[in-house]
């Protein structure tokens, strides 16, 4: 049986990701049940990296940091990215140099859904930015940033990368049912898994395509994110 009145162990914080970190103060006690979120734990534990235990089970630890606003995150230690590279109907939008790339370092985790809420960015860089105009005119939007696990191409008859998921380290990997739908026209998108399920990266074809872990409607989640990508735990 764990301790009950050990400590909190505490985990290197990416550097600048949310400004200064706080350590638990020696002493403090566990919850009397293992806290399975940051809202668990309670204000000690804002702006923390703690220790969390998948619905309470003691054989489900796992690392997590606790916003301010003791929302639930997980750190990742790979390469994470979504994006809408430049290219067809998707052009530079104003004052930006690149197509828009966004870099994860922390996706924010539904302890109760066990899935990641893929338009938070919290704790996200987002770099450049991408106008799409389609539907001969009717579609015109800055793209400024894309949803976790998402991405969007306007090549048509071309495979494009838009997203790579690192899971690497976290305890967690992609549940077997995930898949990934595609949205738009001539849309196609394919995601290629590992045997382990905690590496993927996501390719898009389409005159454009909003490729999304969120289906039926891929488009619409490409620009506002939903809770979508089912996690499982791994020992």
């Amino acid at each position: 049986m764990p301790n009950t009145r050990a400590s909190l162990m505490l985990v290197p914080m990416i550097a600048g990701a949310c400004g200064a970190v706080r350590s638990t103060p020696e002493g403090v006690d566990a919850p009397a049940s293992l806290a399975s979120s940051c809202a668990e734990l309670g204000a000690t534990s804002a702006d923390m990296n703690v220790r969390l235990y998948l619905d309470g089970d003691a054989m489900k630890p796992y690392s997590a940091h606790c916003s301010a606003a003791l929302r639930t995150y997980i750190p990742l230690e790979g390469t994470n990215l979504s994006s809408y590279p430049v290219g067809g109907c998707g052009a530079r939008a104003p004052n930006a140099t690149v197509g828009v790339t966004t870099t994860w370092q922390m996706v924010r985790f539904d302890t109760v859904m066990h899935a990641i809420d893929t338009g938070d960015y919290m704790f996200a860089t987002l770099t450049g930015g991408t106008h799409e105009s389609s539907g001969n005119g009717m579609f015109e939007h800055d793209y400024l940033n894309i949803p976790f696990g998402s991405g969007r191409s306007c090549i048509s008859g071309t495979a494009q990368t838009v997203a790579t998921i690192d899971l690497t380290g976290t305890h967690f990997a992609l549940a077997a049912s995930q898949a990934w739908a595609a949205d738009g026209f001539s849309a196609e998108t394919e995601a290629a898994i590992n045997p382990q399920r905690t590496k993927a990266t996501i390719t898009a074809k389409g005159f454009p395509v909003g490729a999304s872990p969120c289906a039926p409607n891929a488009d619409y989640y490409t620009v506002n994110g939903g809770t979508c990508i089912q996690l499982e735990y791994v020992p």
